[in-house]
């Protein structure tokens, strides 16, 4: 049960630092002259994002009880 929660709350902090990082890098990219630092932002956002989303929505349908996810989080209360 530990490590469905250490894995909850990974995916929800990918989640969270990848959205501020993409909006970040959104806003730096189309207010700064140098598109150089929104490009990275932008680009490290959306690899941190990503792989947050992914597992989140995993979870959330797993939680609904969706066929074809996994169990694994549905201990959870």
């Amino acid at each position: 049960m530990d490590s469905v929660r250490r894995n909850l709350y990974l995916a929800a902090s990918l989640l969270a630092i990848g959205s501020v990082t993409l909006i970040t890098g959104v806003s730096l990219y189309f207010s700064e002259d140098e598109d150089a630092d929104g490009i990275a932002l932008t680009s490290l956002g959306c690899v941190v994002f990503l792989p947050g989303l992914v597992y989140s929505w995993s979870a959330f349908r797993s939680w609904q009880r969706h066929e074809g996810y996994s169990e694994e989080f549905r201990a959870i209360k």
